[in-house]
C-alpha cells in the first residue's frame, strides 16, 4: 500500500463489480512519497499558512473500489482507495494509520441514498490499536512525520483500507440477502486511534503547524457496484 499527496481532482469514480459484499476492518498503512512535511522547512511553511484564530477547515473523502473478491463463508472482501482532500484554506494534520471504517450503508438506487432508504446500515465498533504504547512518541512538541501527515490546501492524500461485508444466504431458497444488480456503498471513517493522548490537547499545542483533524468523515459520494452471485472462493485474510 502506498500513500502520497496528489493534487485534488474532481474526477468521479464508478466501478462495476461482479461478485458480492461484506465489511470488516483492518488497519491501513500510510506511506509518504518523497514528502517530509515536518522538517525545518515544512514547519516554517506551516507556521506561515496556519490560521491560528479562525481555522478554515474543510475536508472531503472520496472512495474507489480497487479490488473485490467473494470469499468463503459468504463474504465480500474489498480494498478501498481513500482520498482525503483538503478543500479548506488551512493545512490539515491527520494521524497516518489512525483511521478505520466505523459505519457503512448500502442502497439500491441513488434516489434511496438521498432519501436515506438503506438496504443495510451497519455501525462497526472497535478501534485501531497498537501493539505497544506509543503515547510518548505522539505527545511531542511538534507533530512527528512518522505518525502524522500534513495536507496543504487544495491537495489530497491517498490511503487504502480493506473492507468485508457479510452476506446472508437463506437455507431454504439459497438466495442471498443482497439482491443481484447495482447497489451504492457509502462509508464513514473514524480518524483517531486508541492511544493515551486526546487530540484536543495536541490540536492546541500544534496550532502553528496546521489543524489536527480527528472527527469522522463520510464519503462525499456513494460508490456504485454491481452484485452477481458467484461461487465464493477461499481468501486469505
Amino acid at each position: 500500500m502506498i500513500g502520497y499527496i496528489v493534487p485534488a481532482s474532481n474526477n468521479k469514480f464508478t466501478m462495476v463489480v461482479s461478485s458480492v459484499l461484506s465489511l470488516a476492518i483492518i488497519k491501513s498503512d500510510w506511506f509518504r512519497h518523497g514528502v517530509k512535511p515536518f522538517g525545518e522547512a515544512g514547519q516554517m511553511i506551516a507556521r506561515t499558512q496556519a490560521n491560528k484564530s479562525n481555522p478554515a477547515v474543510d475536508v472531503q473523502l472520496k472512495t474507489q473500489i480497487k479490488e473485490q473478491r467473494y470469499c468463503r463463508p459468504n463474504s465480500l472482501q474489498m480494498v478501498l482507495s481513500l482520498d482525503f482532500i483538503n478543500t479548506g484554506k488551512d493545512r490539515l494534520i491527520f494521524f497516518k494509520s489512525g483511521h478505520r471504517i466505523a459505519e457503512y450503508t448500502i442502497s439500491r438506487t441513488l434516489e434511496n441514498v438521498l432519501a436515506k432508504k438503506y438496504e443495510s446500515h451497519e455501525l462497526l465498533y472497535g478501534s485501531v490499536d497498537f501493539l505497544e504504547d506509543i503515547t510518548a512518541l505522539v505527545d511531542t512538541p511538534a507533530p512527528s512525520d512518522v505518525f502524522f501527515i500534513v495536507i496543504p490546501p487544495g491537495e489530497s492524500y491517498r490511503s487504502e483500507v480493506r473492507l468485508t461485508i457479510p452476506i446472508e444466504v437463506s437455507p431454504f431458497t439459497k438466495q442471498t440477502d443482497l439482491s443481484e444488480g447495482e447497489h451504492f456503498l457509502e462509508v464513514t471513517l473514524a480518524t483517531w486511534p486508541n492511544i493515551g493522548v486526546q487530540p484536543s490537547k495536541l490540536r492546541e499545542r500544534w496550532n502553528d503547524y496546521g489543524y489536527l483533524y480527528s472527527k469522522g468523515i463520510t464519503s462525499a459520494a456513494p460508490v456504485s457496484f454491481t452484485f452477481i452471485k458467484t461461487e465464493p472462493e477461499r481468501c486469505s485474510r
